[in-house]
């Protein structure tokens, strides 16, 4: 694992819409297509939020009592609800996001918003692949169809516009890394997008998930770049100031923290650039009490590590951005309940 302290250098890489299911429940086999089925299938979910289905959904007798027996299949993080008998369409886009041709395949979700659709004989899975839902005034939900399991949701929308916005080749992206990116969007605590239509959903994901995707999505739409056009020895500084408050107590703390790295750039072939970490030095200060002029305590730290030189990737692309992936690590004090 690496030792580093600091590392700022991976800042670097650097109208509503409404959704309702017409016609019957359950999930039908796919249509449409030329040639017969490639015996490719794939599935998944369809959500959106609840208050939006309920306000142009009317439900059947039947349904309300179904709904008893077979709970949605809601995503809990967004506050979802499955879209029920909504016919899915499988299609190709455009680097706009508009259709290509005509509709590949067709099913429908059942009435727990599942869907299952064999793919046609010559389609493969690749980033302007899309399945879609639409709704009132031709508005939709759309997910890239780059993995076998392609859940449809105001995420997987977010994320094809996003990339729709950066400029990408959509038929150009390689299908592993739109994978692992929808994977990060995951990780992020997406509780705090939920809303009440899709119009405050995206909103929400912009504001939590937004700036993410716009490096992330810029860093793989593009080629790679010449990793041996920014090869050489850089420095990377941080500053960091902190502001410690309690609720029970009267006084506080404010410090400041500033952080030096040498670091060594090296071509490691096909847009991979080799960083070396060379050394690090810092400092870190504290002033604690009522105020800044009325402080009781003072603490003060410097450090240099000289260590053995520790070397990671980073990959280049043609737009020039330079992205570094790590491990998250974190450092708790169970004593004062301090992370």
């Amino acid at each position: 694992m690496n030792n580093f302290k600091k590392l700022a250098l991976i800042a670097a890489i650097s109208g509503t819409v409404a959704l309702t299911g017409c016609g019957g429940g359950g999930s039908g086999g796919s249509s449409g297509g030329s040639g017969g089925d490639s015996g490719e299938t794939i599935s998944g979910t369809a959500t959106a939020p609840g208050g939006v289905i309920a306000l142009y959904e009317s439900q059947s007798l039947l349904q309300i009592a179904a709904n008893f027996v077979i709970p949605p299949a809601a995503a809990a993080d967004l506050g979802l609800d499955p879209v029920k008998g909504a016919e899915v369409q499988l299609i190709r886009v455009d680097d706009n996001g508009a259709m290509i041709g005509d509709v590949l395949a067709t099913t429908k979700t059942s009435i727990t918003g599942d869907y299952t659709l064999t793919l046609p004989a010559g389609v493969n899975l690749a980033g302007n692949l899309v399945v879609r839902i639409i709704g009132q005034n031709n508005n939709e939900l759309r997910a890239q169809v780059v993995d076998r399991s392609v859940d449809i949701n105001p995420v997987s929308e977010f994320v094809l516009r996003k990339f729709i916005e950066t400029g990408a080749d959509l038929d150009q992206l390689v299908v592993n890394d739109v994978v692992k990116l929808k994977g990060k969007v995951a990780e992020f605590d997406l509780s705090k997008a939920a809303g009440a239509n899709l119009e405050q959903v995206f909103a929400n994901l912009a504001r939590e998930v937004g700036a993410f995707m716009e490096t992330a999505t810029a860093a793989i739409s593009a080629p790679k770049g010449n990793a041996a056009s920014v090869a050489g020895n850089y420095f990377n500084a941080a500053l960091g100031l902190e502001f410690h408050d309690s609720d029970n107590d009267s006084w506080g703390s404010f410090a400041n923290d500033i952080w030096l790295g040498n670091f060594i750039f090296a071509d490691g072939g096909n847009g991979v650039v080799n960083l070396t970490m060379q050394s690090e030095e810092g400092g870190y200060g504290r002033l604690s009490g009522a105020s800044v002029n009325d402080y009781n305590s003072i603490y003060y730290d410097i450090y240099t590590e000289d260590g053995e030189p520790e070397t990671f990737p980073g990959v280049l692309n043609a737009r020039g951005i330079l992205s570094v992936e790590g491990e998250f690590e974190e450092e708790l004090d169970t004593e004062y309940e301090l992370g």
